[in-house]
């Protein structure tokens, strides 16, 4: 789940019809909804998340380890605004973790320079920056699991919320 513009979305199917949306919950007048994604879901996807990028809800998807789309809603709620900003190819031997808010592709690479695997505890964890290609390392060997973490006080604001 993303919260975006004061709302919270999710990517869902309806198993059913195999149709792909985006659930949305707009938190300020408690409502639900739905926005189109940028495609029809292809076969053969393994890959689909979202996420805030750049401020912006933003869709990955692709062919995981191989190749991976990322979209950017320019304006939330609204389908026409789906932008195409990157397409990115990974060797076999890349795990993909997520992206920052900044824009930088979180990845671990299990291959050295010279194209041998590297053990366990010399894989390394590096930030992408997508505009320029440009790798930092992160000092990380291993991550387990990334999750997105906000700070809010939504709910502390409202006058019809009784704290217990």
């Amino acid at each position: 789940m993303v919260y975006v513009d004061e709302n919270v979305s999710k990517s869902e199917e309806e198993s059913w019809q195999r149709q792909h949306f985006i659930l949305t919950f707009d938190v300020n007048k408690e409502k639900f909804g739905s926005i189109a994604p940028p495609y029809a879901r292809p076969n053969g996807l393994s890959y689909e998340s979202l996420a805030m990028f750049k401020g912006k809800l933003a869709l990955m998807d692709g062919l995981y380890y191989y190749s991976l789309n990322i979209w950017m809603m320019k304006e939330y709620g609204v389908s026409q605004t789906w932008t195409k900003l990157f397409v990115v190819s990974f060797d076999p031997f890349t795990t993909l973790f997520g992206y920052s808010q900044k824009g930088l592709l979180i990845v671990r690479n299990f291959l050295s320079a010279n194209g041998e695997l590297k053990k366990r505890y010399d894989q390394k964890c590096v930030s992408i920056d997508l505009e320029t290609l440009q790798e930092n390392d992160l000092g990380i060997e291993v991550i387990l699991d990334v999750v997105n973490f906000m700070e809010s006080l939504v709910l502390l604001d409202r006058a019809d919320v009784v704290a217990e």
